[in-house]
């Protein structure tokens, strides 16, 4: 009995290896490099999307920083607000004539008209249409810049921006702001 088991073992061991060998394909990728964009499947790739052109801003269009205020010395949390006349802040999402929404870059300068102002930890977006923030920054001297941008995140333009250079001191207490 013992004898058949290892017979009839044996043979299927044998039939199954002459089987399909696997073909080694070379080196399996392997991290986010190796996925395909969001949207696609595996082996297919879509045409690159091609984004409207951009929509310029009304020439009545202007913007106000209303704080903080050219060399004024705050403390954390910093008010970022302002204004904009001429054109409608409202949410990301299309680039629609007379509309966009506002980022606020920390420390940076404005963007040129047309170019992507990308998110990172200096750029913040308010791609809700708000028109007031606070930042929490370290001690010393600091800019803020609003840059208005179309609903696609492109910047109209050092135009519509606004910068202001301030200073945080921690140690002040709201008496003397």
């Amino acid at each position: 009995m013992r004898q058949r088991i290892v017979l009839v073992a044996f043979a299927l061991l044998t039939a199954c290896s002459g089987a399909v060998e696997p073909q080694n394909p070379g080196p399996v990728p392997t991290g986010p490099e190796s996925l395909p964009p969001p949207g696609e499947q595996l082996g297919q790739r879509s045409a690159p999307e091609t984004l409207p052109p951009p929509v310029p801003a009304p020439k009545e269009a202007r913007l106000s920083l209303s704080a903080p205020t050219e060399g004024e010395v705050v403390k954390n949390p910093v008010p970022v607000s302002f204004t904009t006349t001429g054109l409608t802040l409202g949410p990301a999402g299309a680039a629609t004539p007379g509309q966009g929404f506002a980022v606020v870059l920390v420390d940076g300068r404005a963007v040129p008209a047309g170019e992507p102002v990308t998110r990172r930890e200096q750029a913040i977006h308010l791609d809700d249409g708000a028109s007031a923030m606070s930042l929490t920054l370290g001690p010393g001297a600091h800019t803020v810049t609003v840059q208005l941008v179309d609903g696609l995140g492109r910047s109209y333009g050092e135009a519509l921006s606004a910068t202001a250079s301030f200073t945080v001191n921690p140690e002040l207490v709201d008496e003397q702001r």
